[in-house]
């Protein structure tokens, strides 16, 4: 038991005097475990047992139809408008990005003893993100919880 110890050590100790070849290898196993189990998984469903229910035969396919364009199909394309919103979506997160990238290189100057990458402060900071998300999404669901569904449907 103690020689498992030591190894243990050993091998954090070695994790720890190399970070970066530790993270590569870390993300180099993430990514063969995730492509390995998605070939698994995509090879199990589709070739092996592709419909895990019976009467497979009788399947029923539903297509998106505009209120505006009726025509038989589904929708081929965005409207403007929605393409628009996709679209400044887009860039707002490219700005964010670009933006946290920014202020990244700005607090390493300023912040002593600490790192920005540091897992600690990423943890800390998804932590925030999480629970502001949270938070925007559970006070307007309570909100509507206690409006009457024929009144929020008069008028709309």
């Amino acid at each position: 038991m103690t020689s498992l110890w030591q190894d243990i050590r050993y091998g954090f100790r070695g994790l720890r005097a190399t970070p970066g070849f530790s993270a590569l290898a870390v993300l180099t196993l993430a990514l063969g475990i995730g492509a390995a189990t998605t070939m698994f998984s995509v090879i199990q469903n589709v070739l092996v047992a592709p419909f895990p229910y019976k009467d497979a035969d009788r399947i029923v396919a539903f297509d998106v139809h505009d209120v505006e364009n009726a025509r038989s199909g589904g929708r081929s394309a965005f409207p403007a408008a929605e393409f628009l919103e996709y679209l400044l979506i887009g860039i707002g997160m490219a700005a964010g990005l670009a933006a946290s990238l920014a202020v990244t290189q700005v607090l390493t100057n300023q912040l002593e003893g600490i790192s920005p990458r540091d897992p600690a402060t990423y943890a800390s900071v998804i932590l925030v993100i999480l629970v502001a998300g949270l938070a925007a999404c559970w006070f307007p669901a309570m909100r509507a919880t206690r409006i009457d569904p024929m009144t929020a449907l008069r008028f709309e």
